[in-house]
């Protein structure tokens, strides 16, 4: 199957089990998407899950915080205007000119600097990782146990035991989590 069959597959998953998604991930062109979410609870864990189910392409991820200035569309990512829109498309641009392939934009907070730097580095160590730890990741990020992950992936427990502490995925999945919550924290201040 084709990056763009697989991508296609994933996202409709992807749209079915996620409760933030406001407009749905869409294929915009060839292998690249967009999505409007409401609050960023299962950002990273949709993200992960993509990564692993359209692995061993690799991805470049934008994430923009900003305003949409047309009508929300509720049943595909495509047709809206705002500067949530122009930060994405800045930054993608922006990666594809140096090895980054992860950006958080529109962020008004102090801390959008330490954010970056902080998914730079995970993203620059995951580029190296095997289809069972980026798997192990995205269920961590969705609150698996170490007994589900197991029978999930059909690995042993002792397996992914090995990947959480070699791969340090319990912290990562802690930074994630804040990330969230400082996106979430944006989008509240911006709402006002």
């Amino acid at each position: 199957m084709n990056l763009q069959n697989r991508l296609r597959t994933v996202l409709e998953e992807v749209n079915s089990s996620s409760d933030s998604i406001f407009s749905p991930y869409t294929i915009t062109l060839g292998d690249e998407f967009q999505a409007v979410l409401s609050k960023s609870d299962d950002l990273f864990s949709n993200l992960w899950t993509i990564k692993e189910r359209v692995f061993p392409s690799k991805l470049r991820i934008s994430i923009a915080v900003g305003t949409i200035s047309t009508e929300l569309i509720k049943t595909t990512a495509i047709g809206m205007d705002g500067n949530a829109f122009y930060f994405a498309r800045d930054a993608l641009n922006g990666m594809k000119e140096s090895a980054t392939v992860f950006a958080v934009s529109g962020l008004v907070s102090s801390c959008s600097e330490l954010i970056n730097d902080s998914m730079a580095l995970i993203t620059d160590e995951s580029e190296y990782w095997k289809k069972n730890k980026i798997g192990i990741q995205a269920r961590l990020l969705r609150g698996a146990s170490v007994d589900i992950i197991a029978s999930d992936m059909g690995i042993s427990k002792s397996a992914v035991y090995q990947s959480i502490r070699k791969g340090r995925l319990t912290l990562t999945t802690r930074i994630y989590d804040r990330v969230a919550e400082m996106i979430d924290e944006e989008i509240l201040k911006s709402e006002c």
